[in-house]
């Protein structure tokens, strides 16, 4: 039982490590191609702090257990927002852009549902799989196309970035890319060795205890994976950016329910567990939740981060009283 906890701690180490690297790395080749900060956030960092729940569920897939390849994207977006955006908003309140009140969040909210549509008949197929990845490609092009602006304005920006204690990505290095691309590696390389050592962490604790493989993935994997966002969210907001917060967990939301299950579906058929639609009517639940709380007054205040960590907290308490107590 130790080893098999040493293993799921060692591969989530490794997983939010190799992320890290793999962010700073790509973020800094997006610079080079001429996008703005936001839109890195949104897109590269965005995929950078999903690459944990993707190595999981591909790890998942390729050792049979397709059910905790789904279980843990759900159970990472349900982390997300209320775990991780509810603690964000008790530190500081989360003001909602406009962008993300009337394009990202119903974004989410839409594909949360085109999600939900391909687990009817609780198998994700590779065609489905095929059309959640294709859908990955057109959000990246299309945010791509729209936030390229010329490099005065970037560099204007990164100023902006820096007067505020922001500058997280190093400004462009021509003479560096090969430096990148080895951080890119490396991150590549961590994710890989983490996934199976938390696939095979996992599937050992909960064949000690009892537990089903798919709970594990909802609960301890997918709080394990979401520890990227979780840092990241809680930086921004002690450092006044706490916006940022409310654009990351859209961004991973979207990146999750598309690439994620998209990418591990093109691997191998996924089959989702009998129950998953109890935990797909919280996520859509909580996902609707935001655009609501958000919307009047155009931000999350501590009483709704409250709300959304309770939420959370009584969520967890009754599967494992559900499924531990059956």
């Amino acid at each position: 039982m130790l080893l098999s906890i040493l293993f799921l701690a060692g591969g989530i180490a490794l997983l939010v490590g190799g992320s890290e690297a793999l962010v700073r790395g790509s973020a800094h080749l997006a610079r080079l191609l001429g996008m703005r900060p936001f839109v890195i956030g949104v897109t590269v960092v965005a995929f950078g702090t999903s690459a944990p729940e993707l190595a999981a569920s591909i790890g998942f897939s390729l050792s049979d257990q397709s059910e905790a390849a789904i279980t843990n994207v759900v159970g990472s977006n349900i982390a997300n927002i209320g775990l991780i955006l509810g603690m964000t908003a008790l530190l500081k309140p989360v003001p909602v852009a406009r962008s993300i009140l009337r394009r990202d969040a119903p974004m989410m909210v839409g594909i949360s549902m085109l999600a939900c549509l391909t687990l009817i008949d609780l198998r994700i197929t590779r065609v489905e799989g095929a059309i959640l990845s294709a859908g990955i490609v057109a959000y990246v092009w299309a945010t791509y196309r729209l936030g390229r602006v010329d490099p005065e304005s970037i560099r204007h920006e990164l100023d902006r970035e820096r007067e505020h204690g922001l500058d997280l990505i190093p400004p462009e290095q021509p003479g560096r890319v090969w430096q990148n691309l080895g951080l890119i590696v490396v991150g590549l390389g961590a994710l890989l060795i983490g996934s199976r050592l938390v696939v095979s962490g996992a599937m050992d604790i909960a064949t000690a205890v009892g537990i089903p493989p798919a709970l594990v993935s909802l609960t301890m994997v997918a709080f394990g994976t979401s520890l990227p966002e979780l840092a990241a969210c809680v930086v921004a907001a002690r450092r006044g950016e706490s916006d940022i917060a409310l654009g990351n967990v859209v961004g991973s939301n979207v990146f999750n329910l598309l690439s994620v299950l998209g990418v591990s579906a093109l691997v191998s058929p996924l089959r989702a567990p009998g129950d998953i639609w109890l935990h797909v009517w919280v996520m859509l639940g909580l996902s609707v939740v935001v655009l609501v709380v958000s919307g009047p007054r155009r931000r999350i205040g501590r009483v709704s981060g409250s709300g959304l960590l309770a939420a959370y907290l009584v969520y967890v308490i009754l599967v494992y009283a559900r499924d531990l107590g059956g």
